[in-house]
């Protein structure tokens, strides 16, 4: 018997956001040793807000990755699955955009943030209806 688990959606979408955070961490590291910031960002406005830009990418797609991978362990739709793979995904190119590059519109944080909520509460809705019912 087989009991491979094969979750395509959310092992793109994993792919695609630890990509994400790999670049995210490696610049951080990056700044450090050119910077000889040990810890902290000591009192560099920007490197602050890029080190509080991945952390909040470290906090938001753990969680929804877990979401999205029980979504599609219960058979959720793939268009419900890659709704919210995709709004994730764009919700957290978007948020870093902003936090790493110079010119980047003010609003492509909130979009970024809602669009990775509105992937989160999606997932959180239909995994509750699915438990209840």
């Amino acid at each position: 018997m087989d009991f491979t688990l094969y979750l395509p959606i959310t092992s793109l979408t994993a792919i695609l956001n630890a990509a994400l955070l790999v670049t995210m961490t490696s610049a951080i590291g990056l700044i450090r040793n050119r910077t000889r910031i040990s810890y902290g960002d000591a009192g560099d406005a920007r490197f602050a807000k890029r080190i509080r830009g991945h952390a909040n990418a470290v906090e938001q797609i753990p969680i929804a990755l877990i979401l999205l991978a029980l979504a599609e362990l219960q058979g959720a739709s793939a268009a419900l699955l890659w709704s919210a793979a995709a709004g994730l995904t764009f919700g957290r190119l978007l948020h870093a955009a902003q936090f790493w590059f110079r010119g980047v519109p003010f609003a492509a944080r909130p979009v970024g943030v809602v669009l990775t909520l509105a992937a989160q509460a999606i997932l959180i809705v239909w995994l509750a209806v699915y438990v209840a019912f």
